[in-house]
C-alpha cells in the first residue's frame, strides 16, 4: 500500500504524461478487490451466500463450479 501511495504523490508532484501512471493507478484502484478476495472470499462465506441464493442460481453455480452439496456441507470436486 505504501508504494502505490508514494507513486500517487509523485504523479501529483511531477508533470508527466498521464499514461506514465496508468499501471500504478490500476493497482491502486484494484487494491480493494484484492483485499476482498483475500479476507472475504472464503469457503464459509461462499456457503452463506449459497444458502441465501435462490434455488436456480444455486444449482447453476454448483453445476458450473464443481461444488457439490453432501449432507449440507459443500465439497469441492475436480471436474474433467
Amino acid at each position: 500500500m505504501g508504494v502505490t501511495f508514494v507513486f500517487e504523490v509523485i504523479s501529483w508532484a511531477v508533470e508527466a504524461p498521464a499514461y506514465y501512471w496508468y499501471a500504478t493507478d490500476a493497482i491502486n484502484s484494484l487494491r480493494c478487490v484484492f483485499v476482498f478476495f483475500i479476507f472475504c472470499w472464503k469457503r464459509s462465506v461462499l456457503n452463506l451466500l449459497l444458502a441465501r441464493a435462490p434455488e436456480p442460481a444455486r444449482e447453476r453455480f454448483v453445476r458450473t463450479s464443481g461444488v457439490r452439496e453432501a449432507h449440507g456441507i459443500k465439497e469441492h470436486h475436480n471436474l474433467p
